[in-house]
């Protein structure tokens, strides 16, 4: 699979600001990855993922699942990265809806 430009140029700026971009979504989740997907959309998220995930930084991104300001479609990609698919339902809480 050839990886696009626009990915490869924000994964090689993520991982260029590694220091900094531990403390950033460490402190300020939602806000740090909202405007990761507002500046760099899909492929922007993937490469702060993969940047994090391959400097040893996995719980800091499973912390910031917690986020509450997270875009909903962000944190759905970040459920998916962190655990192959998204979180189901528990069957007893699904006819509660």
């Amino acid at each position: 699979m050839e990886l696009s430009h626009v990915y490869e140029a924000k994964y090689n700026e993520l991982k260029a600001a590694m220091p900094f971009l531990v403390k950033a979504v460490s402190e300020s989740a939602g806000t740090t990855v909202n405007s990761v997907a507002n500046n760099a959309g899909e492929e922007g998220i993937q490469a702060l993922f993969d940047a994090l995930m391959d400097a040893g930084h996995r719980q800091v991104l499973v912390q910031a699942l917690n986020s509450p300001s997270m875009t909903g479609w962000v944190k759905e990609k970040l459920e998916v990265f962190l655990y192959g698919q998204r979180k189901q339902t528990p069957a007893l809480f699904s006819h509660l809806h």
